[in-house]
């Protein structure tokens, strides 16, 4: 039993940390330029072109949302605004730099490729959906600080090894017949996601992907294991907590619901290509 534990967590450690130690050196680039003062000069007002771009900068961007949020307010404070910095959180959250090579890796191309535009059209109708709104980001908890490199990337490691952890004991200790029996077809599948995706926490994104191939291993619809991998990143009961810390709750509800429900309608659309 241990001897499988074992394998898969190297197997899984194989396919994201490699990618996770590219996402490293893109960090410690990336961060010079996509920094606080970058968004408060180019992200003051809120339209159609704005919003795309500050989409693919969160996707694309290495940041820890648990290390930015917390400045938030200041930024808006300096001119940022909400909407787009609410957005960029999102993005941030939903994403990451290494995102499509690791889920290629564990899924394939079509899987990987599904998920990005699938997230980037979901995040797109979470903005949209606020578009009316006026967003105001709390004070800073006090004593909450943002995280220095090297503090934020140990502590995305630690995540990413909890997730691997995780995925590894799922697919040891987990009946196969009774994940099978729960989770192989479709409907069931897709409602046992949803399900999974608003209690599983896994800590980061990267986590997440190991968790979603267990489920796939022990028999899980591959719809049921794309749109867990989709929106288990927002739909998250910890994460809705998260973000209701910065704004105010029924803001947060209402973005990750329209990117929920944006993900799983499409999701559906989709599901003949996974």
């Amino acid at each position: 039993m241990s001897e499988t534990f074992f394998a898969h967590f190297i197997q899984h450690s194989v396919a994201i940390i490699p990618w996770m130690l590219l996402g490293v050196v893109f960090d410690y680039f990336i961060r010079k330029h996509l920094t606080p003062e970058f968004l408060q000069r180019h992200f003051q007002k809120e339209n159609v072109f704005r919003v795309l771009v500050v989409q693919l900068l969160g996707m694309g961007s290495p940041l820890a949302t648990m290390s930015f949020l917390p400045m938030a307010r200041g930024l808006a404070r300096k001119g940022v605004h909400p909407g787009l910095l609410l957005s960029f959180l999102g993005a941030e959250r939903a994403y990451g730099v290494q995102s499509f090579f690791i889920l290629a890796g564990l899924f394939g191309m079509v899987f990987a490729a599904a998920n990005l535009f699938v997230v980037f059209v979901a995040l797109l109708g979470a903005a949209f959906a606020l578009k009316k709104d006026h967003i105001v980001f709390k004070a800073r908890a006090k004593g909450v600080t943002p995280s220095s490199f090297l503090k934020r990337q140990t502590t995305l490691f630690t995540f990413v090894f909890f997730g691997i952890g995780l995925a590894a004991a799922i697919q040891t200790f987990v009946p196969l017949h009774l994940m099978a029996r729960l989770a192989s077809g479709e409907i069931q599948s897709f409602v046992g996601a949803v399900v999974l995706s608003f209690v599983v926490y896994a800590g980061t994104i990267f986590g997440n992907y190991p968790v979603g191939k267990a489920f796939l291993d022990l028999g899980m619809s591959p719809l049921g294991v794309f749109v867990f991998v989709t929106i288990s990143p927002l739909f998250n009961a910890p994460i809705i907590l998260f973000f209701a810390s910065a704004v105010k709750l029924r803001h947060v509800v209402k973005f990750i619901l329209a990117y929920t429900i944006t993900a799983l309608f499409l999701a559906l659309l989709i599901s003949p290509l996974l």
